[in-house]
């Protein structure tokens, strides 16, 4: 019998999916955009592998869910069983014909297995915008008894076969976004996640390089999983040479228990594909998240300009040096202050008051008020940093209610920060976090919550001995939800210290990322660069700190360290009061100078440049309309030779004519080269055209270590 054929389009992408004997389909082709005369059963007869010795008379499918009924011989899609130890072998069958919407982007397919009392469900959809693939699977329990489900994937993914190696990524706090490549061998690499959040330690997002490819061009393709907490992501290849990806969630025991009629529904699965390089495809995530991910936050475009006063004072709060800090902070250009750790009860360190979200009075005897009026007169929005999640052992809340922690009866709790979680699993919980949070904005002009998370969940379970992680992290959702229901202009910035819990779910509750707690510009540069691999530049949070960083004990000029975060949603995070004068009148024109581009960041398309020499990181930034760019280049190492190579941009028209100029002159990086040529408009007297910039490329004196370039492109009117 002919494979039974369908496609979806979307975006420049096409998606086929074919299924034989009734039986759920496999992704035969993802890739670019078929002619639309393109003869599906052909295709399928294309791609179909010889029958070797050795092996079954039939070869199993690499459906959207792997069976190990039909003889998979990997890693299967489903894992689990009744608890009489049945149902854990499966031939599901399509409940209807396959079919796309009418649209021709998505499809939504049903089917059954009666022998295991199951029914599987599975969407696909390719964003007509952007060419994203998202991909959700739901297993429904139609039986009589309860089915106990260790392992459900999203829909699984092909991985071609030429590949060599894959990408992921790991990190630690102040660390993150760490590139690990890995070479395609037999058998499954698994990266998994334990740790409650989405965390610094394992990203949830896989990269697929074709052979040759690089940042600008060549085959590649990308995975990340929405969800924030525990997941995994498996890699396999088999004997015959197929490969598979998956990604779900990780459950704990017990917490895949369907009883009669209950269901279990995976995160979306979001994929992108690209011909056009690793940028292509970071492009395509960013146009997705744009589009589809983030929230609607009309109030806050553009985006401001942050002051987090956190580094100046830390638990030091006093509302004179406050008051103090917003005059000097709203003076140099920014737009919101953020009144960071240490203002509610009790809080005058990091072992006690989580919780107690009700001001001080000891410290602020008036309240917030004065100091949020004092903020608002110098033009500045006011913000507020919580972590609703955690409670203190002293506290308020705690003392109330020792029983809403997450714990196990009998076990030792290992604390985190000294401090424990509370059981979000419970409505209870949810309600009274809600009332409390909601008193607080209701009294207050806030405009912003920074949402921190200090802690691993290590130990997800109620008192009464029951995994609840995945209830857990669902709690949270419905938290933000609930909030920014009632309060619709809030802008929330998703912060686990740092960047533990940055994915594309939460972002569809926060507008903000804080990439990582570490201010050092230094370290900064590389772990943006990774970071936008898969979002956008204008949600990932980047500060100028103090000038030694409290992270790293790093010491680094004003420039480089604004020149850096300039590059992503811009804010302070250091004491302004100690500026000199030279140092202040600088860090002014740097925020005017990111003002004049964020809406640059926030539309532009992304690339990131080849390093073709160690130590020499570039990005460019191109305005839709190509009429506008922004060249970053940051030298992180002594240059390995004494002139270093142009730059080239071929992402430029090549009939366009751009002038060249250096955004805050007086700060272009002292040079290496004897000629010492750092006046940028020396290098580009008369407008360039982009076909001399892609080809030719554009040269700059060698920078030192720890200096930054950065060089704006304008559509020459001459």
């Amino acid at each position: 019998m002919s494979p039974a054929c369908v496609r979806l389009d979307g975006g420049g992408v096409s998606l086929v999916l074919a299924s034989t004997d009734n039986g759920l389909p496999e992704i035969v082709y993802w890739g670019s955009s078929l002619p639309e005369t393109a003869d599906l059963d052909q295709m399928v007869s294309l791609v179909r592998r010889p029958h070797g010795h050795g092996q079954l008379d039939a070869a199993a499918p690499l459906s959207l869910l792997p069976e190990t009924g039909r003889g998979f011989p990997g890693q299967p899609g489903l894992i689990g069983q009744r608890s009489d130890g049945t149902g854990w072998v499966t031939q599901f069958r399509l409940a209807q014909p396959l079919q796309p919407a009418p649209d021709g982007h998505s499809l939504q397919l049903v089917a059954r297995c009666a022998e295991a009392g199951l029914a599987y469900e599975a969407g696909l959809t390719l964003q007509s915008g952007s060419g994203v693939l998202t991909a959700w699977a739901r297993l429904t329990n139609e039986g009589t008894d309860a089915f106990l489900i260790s392992w459900l994937s999203c829909p699984v993914l092909p991985a071609e076969p030429d590949l060599t190696h894959m990408v992921g990524y790991h990190g630690r706090w102040c660390h993150e976004f760490q590139r690990q490549t890995v070479p395609w061998v037999k058998g499954a690499h698994v990266r998994e996640n334990r740790l409650g959040r989405t965390s610094h330690e394992h990203f949830p997002g896989l990269i697929l390089p074709g052979p040759g490819s690089d940042e600008l061009s060549g085959r590649v393709h990308g995975v990340q999983l929405a969800w924030s907490g525990d997941h995994r992501l498996v890699a396999e290849e088999l004997a015959d040479g197929r490969r598979q990806i998956q990604a779900g969630c990780l459950l704990a025991p017990g917490e895949g228990r369907l009883a009669p009629g209950d269901s279990l529904r995976t995160p979306d699965l979001v994929a992108a594909c690209s011909t056009a390089g690793l940028s292509g495809m970071s492009q395509a995530f960013h146009s997705h998240i744009r589009r589809e991910i983030l929230p609607d936050l009309p109030a806050f475009q553009p985006r401001p300009v942050h002051y987090n006063c956190w580094e100046a004072i830390y638990f030091d709060h006093d509302v004179t040096q406050l008051c103090d800090l917003a005059s000097a902070a709203a003076d140099l250009g920014a737009e919101l202050f953020v009144l960071d750790d240490g203002w509610f009860k009790g809080r005058v360190d990091d072992t006690r008051g989580l919780g107690d979200w009700t001001v001080d009075r000891q410290i602020y005897q008036d309240g917030l008020a004065p100091l949020i009026a004092h903020v608002q007169a110098q033009g500045m929005r006011f913000g507020l940093w919580v972590e609703p999640e955690m409670v203190s052992a002293d506290s308020d809340l705690y003392r109330a209610h020792p029983d809403w922690r997450l714990d196990l009866p009998g076990l030792t709790q290992v604390t985190g920060r000294s401090q424990f979680i509370l059981d979000l699993s419970r409505p209870e919980v949810g309600d009274h976090l809600y009332r409390a949070l909601h008193a607080l904005l209701e009294a207050h002009p806030i405009s912003y919550l920074k949402w921190d998370m200090n802690r691993t969940a290590n130990l997800s379970a109620t008192p009464a001995g029951r995994a609840v992680g995945r209830h857990q992290v669902e709690g949270v959702y419905r938290l933000m939800d609930r909030l920014r229901e009632t309060h619709p202009d809030l802008l929330i910035e998703t912060c686990a210290s740092g960047g533990g819990r940055l994915d594309l779910e939460i972002l569809k509750r926060t507008g903000r990322a804080w990439l990582s707690d570490s201010n050092d510009a230094h370290e900064r540069v590389r772990i943006q660069r990774e970071a936008s691999c898969f979002f956008p530049p204008e949600i990932l949070g980047a500060h100028v700190g103090p000038a030694r960083c409290h992270t790293s004990g790093r010491r680094l000029s004003l420039s480089f360290r604004a020149g850096v975060a300039s590059t992503r949603h811009m804010g302070l995070e250091l004491d302004p009061r100690d500026l000199s004068d030279s140092d202040r009148a600088r860090l002014r024109t740097a925020i005017s100078d990111h003002k004049s581009r964020r809406s640059l960041l926030a539309t532009g398309r992304h690339y990131r440049l080849p390093e073709t020499e160690p130590g020499r990181v570039s990005e460019l930034f191109l305005s839709p309309d190509a009429t506008r760019f922004l060249l970053s280049v940051a030298q992180l190492s002594m240059p390995p030779s004494s002139a270093s190579a142009p730059l080239r941009l071929p992402m430029l028209p090549a009939d366009q004519m751009y002038s060249l100029t250096g955004l805050s002159d007086a700060d272009v990086p002292r040079a290496v080269n004897r000629d010492d040529r750092t006046a940028l408009p020396v290098l580009a007297e008369t407008p360039i055209s982009g076909a001399l910039l892609g080809q030719v490329g554009l040269s700059l004196p060698n920078a030192l270590p720890d200096q930054i370039w950065l060089i704006e492109g304008r559509l020459s009117s001459g």
